[in-house]
């Protein structure tokens, strides 16, 4: 039997997707048949993301009794309102799922040096490209004033040797044109408020997302039809015993997606 420490798998995205994944691989969208993923994606993830809980310890503990998420309902008013409770239920988790993503596309990423969070919150995606591709240069994108607070101090105490900058305005009025840019989740929850994420994609140079399997099965096929080269996967994970009690749950899933405009 597998042991329980650590699995991550790719899973197929849907009936109307190619995807691709590090190794170009295609998936058969209509099997459930499983891809495992090299030991070391797994092995650096969580490496990298012990060496940013160490650096940043202090600023909140982990959820760890009874884990449970806040409510998506809800978490827009925690989001706004309560960043350090928020940071509690989502950082690492998101921070780990930033860093598989990375270094699943460490081939398409290593080549940037700078990077646009648009959604930035308190900076997880930018941390776990600073840990797992060595990003040197950041600009964090958000409307909350309190998330771009927060971001700071994680930011100074992760990325003291690196560039930020702090952004505060909406991510509809950010313009991206020939930016790389990175997202976790901010372009699915904009949905509802009329964000032409489609556009914002189309005009930057590279945009990384990390969001809903439903979210990249439906893009995933409009980008191509934009003339992008698109790659993307649905991951799978289950954590071991050194960062179960970060990551809340132990376990999750989530869909990542790149965009260029070269081929």
């Amino acid at each position: 039997m597998e042991p329980r420490s650590s699995r991550i798998r790719n899973l197929a995205l849907g009936d109307d997707a190619r995807v691709g994944h590090v190794w170009r691989k295609s998936i058969d969208c209509q099997s459930s048949y499983h891809i495992a993923l090299p030991r070391k994606i797994y092995e650096d993830s969580e490496k990298q993301l012990l060496s940013i809980e160490s650096k940043v310890r202090g600023l909140w503990s982990p959820k760890i009794d009874r884990p449970i998420e806040i409510p998506r309902v809800s978490s827009g008013f925690f989001y706004k309102f309560h960043s350090r409770a928020f940071a509690k239920s989502y950082f690492y988790k998101n921070t780990f799922k930033a860093l598989v993503a990375c270094n699943i596309l460490r081939h398409h990423l290593r080549h940037f040096d700078s990077f646009v969070d648009l959604g930035a919150g308190s900076g997880a995606f930018c941390v776990a490209s600073h840990e797992a591709i060595g990003c040197k240069n950041f600009e964090l994108v958000d409307r909350s004033a309190n998330q771009l607070k927060l971001a700071e101090v994680v930011m100074s105490r992760v990325c003291s040797d690196r560039k930020f900058e702090l952004t505060e305005v909406d991510i509809r009025d950010y313009l991206t044109e020939n930016r790389s840019c990175l997202s976790s989740y901010a372009m699915g929850e904009s949905l509802s408020e009329g964000v032409n994420f489609i556009e914002k994609i189309c005009l930057s140079s590279t945009f990384t997302i990390i969001e809903s399997p439903t979210f990249v099965r439906l893009a995933y096929p409009i980008l191509e039809e934009c003339g992008l080269h698109v790659t993307g996967g649905h991951v799978e994970f289950q954590c071991g015993p050194r960062i179960e009690h970060l990551v809340e749950g132990g376990r999750g899933h989530f869909a990542y997606l790149h965009s260029s405009k070269q081929r």
